[in-house]
């Protein structure tokens, strides 16, 4: 991750990117471990002045869901039935 902000650091400078850090949130300890990691990330990315986010694909698919089931309810059917 800190050589991908690097690379966009010198590349566009710190206010010219957004990065988004997209995952699949796990269960037990392991999932636990990794979603702390990413939020202590998150805080020292912050800090530093990199616009940073992070978001799980089950989130993500979720806040799809309810935004757009009313005009594509199959694909969103799909969606949610393969990844949540």
């Amino acid at each position: 991750m800190i050589k991908h902000v690097l690379g966009l650091k010198k590349e566009c400078g710190i206010d010219g990117f957004r990065l988004l850090y997209l995952w699949y949130d796990g269960f037990g300890e392991e999932g636990a471990k990794h979603r702390s990691e990413i939020e202590d990330l998150s805080k020292t990315m912050k800090a530093d002045g990199v616009k940073f986010h992070s978001m799980t694909y089950q989130e993500l698919i979720t806040q799809l869901a309810c935004d757009y089931r009313k005009e594509h309810g199959a694909y969103i059917n799909y969606l949610t039935e393969r990844y949540l």
